[in-house]
């Protein structure tokens, strides 16, 4: 596997720096450089001057958010694969950062090894949900409707299928819903 240059966009900076620090000692087999940002702009501003490969993004940061900061990033880089980071109680942002066209999520609280597992996912063309977001994410939205108007079902479909499968296994639901 090729070492990767990874960003961490947050506008706490003793949580950016903790999981600098953790990701130098537990992911050096896999990342090549980590660089920080405190907001949406200073990121889109480094892309300019780093080439990133994976971004774990705040969802909720003052002036330009996740969110926005996901669309437009994907706008400059395509391929770029952003995992946003949330606490529990963000499910309006859910629906939004997929649309926007995260490839995953990452509890806060989430151990090194979660962090390195949804990275190594990303990279390799999947997706990552923890069976808790997941299981937000549903609550959230009928199932039929996110199906249909997501990012997911629309640019990927094998990420999408992928999705299924996981939210079938939480909901067990009949296969023939259609």
């Amino acid at each position: 596997m090729t070492k990767i240059n990874l960003a961490i966009v947050d506008d706490h900076n003793l949580f950016r720096n903790g999981l600098k620090l953790l990701l130098s000692k537990s992911c050096d087999d896999i990342i090549e450089g980590i660089f920080e940002a405190e907001n949406g702009e200073a990121f889109l501003n480094m892309m300019k001057n780093q080439e990133i490969d994976v971004v774990l993004m705040d969802i909720d940061m003052p002036g330009l958010n996740g969110i926005e900061t996901t669309r437009k990033s994907l706008v400059v880089k395509e391929n770029l694969k952003i995992i946003a980071l949330t606490m529990y109680g963000d499910d309006d942002y859910y629906l939004k950062m997929i649309n926007a066209g995260a490839a995953g999520f990452l509890l806060k609280d989430a151990e090194i090894s979660e962090v390195k597992k949804a990275i190594i996912k990303v990279i390799d063309g999947e997706t990552y949900f923890p069976g808790n977001i997941l299981y937000q994410i549903i609550k959230v939205k009928p199932l039929p409707n996110l199906w249909c108007k997501t990012h997911i079902y629309r640019k990927e479909k094998s990420k999408f299928w992928s999705l299924f499968v996981k939210v079938y296994r939480i909901r067990r639901l009949p296969m023939n819903f259609f």
